[in-house]
């Protein structure tokens, strides 16, 4: 516990107002910039970062003279659809390929790999910082001060070794998501109770057990303030969470490469993009998108594996909330016997359409195979409630084309993924994530 103590007070050290002060006012500009002085800031540093990256990067400079490219070619923002798309898969196998500076001055990391194998990334200090402030901004835009309120953190940062944490420099409460139980519960609560944060922050579907623990147990605490990030935000986890927390839910979509960066707003209108984090391409509902944070590592039209649902207008004004609802991944998929794929951002109907449920969980046996529909009732899951369960699966697959059994289950039997994540869909190979 001592070493995890210091682990995380040296995190937060590195991570402070003595290094992050100038990036904070850097994006507190930004935060106050017109769209249209936003725009050309936007530009120069997207054209600064690109002519690193042909200069300096053997990936862009081999990728680009293949493609014709000069770095001539490119001399205004719009000019970067001209640019080949880069996925995952292009950068998977050699990424020190991509740096424009020596390894040892960045930091390693990966991806989840929740898309299939984790993906390695290179960040260097000035991007690690310039993203603390980035968040730092935006919590104050949320009414939170980052290191003088208290904050409860359930991210998975503790293992099933240990249960509680408090670092004092931070004043942050770290509870683990892994030990997380009927057994616990009360613990927990009193911790919570004891510290009194102004916020809460965790995965939702982490957030979800809590609660629900919470009201079976029939205790009662407030946190005022709750941020949701890293899953998909389910409408009636939101609306669940809010009331047992007695909060207001902000929820944030980002990714550990750094090329995307969506918050809510305060009014709960949507999404905007962060300021002078990335420029974002939408084709549809999915997204090609270029950081503007990390120079050292770049990624430039790199392609994003989830989906996005866009507000129908858009009035280009500060902080406009472009996003309507961020629907989930889109390589995760139901196959129906035809052959058709139904992704996340579809089945969320499910959850809506059904007033009983607090949450659903879609488990399918392998491709084509049986789709058991798990549900969490809020109360008893009547005859009425299988109607309108079957009726939701006709509308979004059709009941020809899925066999499918639909069972109440408890919380403890949801499925999560090994890093402690819950999914709308599973897929299952002889009882095995897939």
């Amino acid at each position: 516990m001592g070493l995890l103590y210091f682990k995380e007070t040296l995190k937060y050290f590195l991570r402070s107002r003595l290094f992050i002060s100038k990036y904070v006012k850097e994006v507190e500009r930004l935060y106050g910039m017109s769209p249209e002085e936003l725009r050309a800031r936007n530009e120069k540093r997207f054209l600064e970062i690109f002519r690193l990256a042909y200069t300096k990067s053997p990936f862009y400079s081999k990728l680009y003279k293949e493609h014709g490219i000069a770095l001539s070619d490119i001399k205004t923002l719009a000019d970067i659809k001209k640019l080949p798309v880069v996925s995952k898969e292009m950068i998977r196998e050699h990424p020190e390929q991509l740096l424009t500076c020596p390894k040892w001055l960045t930091w390693k990391n990966h991806t989840s790999g929740t898309t299939g194998t984790p993906l390695v990334i290179y960040e260097s200090w000035n991007s690690i910082w310039r993203n603390q402030a980035d968040m730092c901004c935006y919590r104050k835009y949320c009414d939170f001060s980052v290191g003088k309120d208290k904050i409860a953190s359930m991210r998975g940062h503790l293992n099933r070794s240990e249960t509680t944490l408090i670092v004092d420099v931070s004043k942050t409460l770290y509870l683990s998501s892994f030990n997380l139980s009927k057994n616990t519960i009360e613990e927990y609560y009193n911790q919570l109770k004891r510290f009194k944060p102004k916020a809460i922050e965790g995965y939702p579907s982490t957030l979800f057990s809590l609660c629900l623990l919470l009201k079976t147990n029939q205790l009662s605490i407030k946190i005022p303030i709750i941020f949701t990030s890293s899953e998909t935000l389910g409408y009636g986890q939101r609306i669940f969470i809010e009331t047992i927390l007695g909060g207001t839910v902000f929820d944030h979509y980002g990714n550990t490469e750094r090329t995307i960066s969506l918050s809510e707003r305060k009014d709960h209108s949507g999404y905007f993009e962060r300021p002078g984090c990335s420029i974002n391409e939408y084709f549809g509902n999915e997204i090609i998108t270029t950081s503007l944070i990390n120079k050292s590592f770049p990624l430039i039209r790199y392609k994003v594996d989830d989906l996005l649902t866009l507000n129908d207008e858009v009035k280009k004004e500060p902080l406009d909330p472009i996003v309507k609802s961020v629907n989930g991944r889109a390589s995760i998929s139901i196959t129906g016997k035809d052959g058709t794929k139904y992704n996340a951002a579809a089945l969320t109907y499910l959850a809506k359409s059904i007033p009983n449920i607090f949450t659903v969980q879609l488990v399918q046996e392998g491709s084509c195979g049986l789709l058991n529909i798990n549900i969490i009732p809020k109360d008893i899951f009547s005859e009425k409630d299988q109607e309108l369960t079957k009726k939701a699966i006709d509308e979004k697959i059709g009941l020809d084309n899925i066999d499918y059994q639909i069972n109440v289950i408890t919380p403890q039997e949801l499925i999560y993924s090994k890093n402690g994540k819950l999914s709308l869909i599973v897929i299952l190979s002889k009882g095995e994530i897939v």
